[in-house]
C-alpha cells in the first residue's frame, strides 16, 4: 500500500498541512484528515503566529524564524504519533538544505 506523504510547512493563509499530490504538494483541510482538535488548535496558533509576524517583505527576524522552525518540528512529530502508520509519512521542508526529513517516533 502506498502511504500518504505529508508535510509540515507554513505558507500565508495555509492550514500547515500539506499533502503530496501526483504533481505537487497541495494545502490539506484538517477536516479531510483525522486529525485531533487539540493538535488542529496548535496548528492553528502557529499559522496565526506566522502570519502576524510575517512584514510586507515575507521576511522574519531570526529569532521568530527559528522559535517557528522549532514549533513546526514540534507540531509534525505531535501529528506523526497522531496519525496512523500505516497510511502516513510525516515531512518537515528543510530549506536551507533542499530536502525533506521524515519524521519518526
Amino acid at each position: 500500500m502506498n502511504k500518504i506523504h505529508i508535510k509540515v510547512d507554513i505558507d500565508w493563509g495555509s492550514t500547515g498541512i500539506w499533502i503530496k499530490g501526483e504533481q505537487s504538494w497541495g494545502n490539506a483541510q484538517y477536516k479531510n484528515h483525522p486529525i485531533p482538535q487539540w493538535l488542529v488548535e496548535r496548528f492553528d496558533y502557529w499559522c496565526h503566529w506566522y502570519n502576524s509576524h510575517i512584514d510586507k517583505d515575507f521576511e522574519f527576524e531570526e529569532v521568530t524564524w527559528q522559535q517557528l522552525e522549532a514549533y513546526k518540528l514540534s507540531l509534525a512529530i505531535d501529528l506523526r504519533r497522531a496519525l496512523d502508520e500505516d497510511k502516513y509519512i510525516v515531512y518537515v521542508w528543510n530549506e536551507e538544505q533542499s530536502r525533506h526529513d521524515e519524521i519518526k517516533v
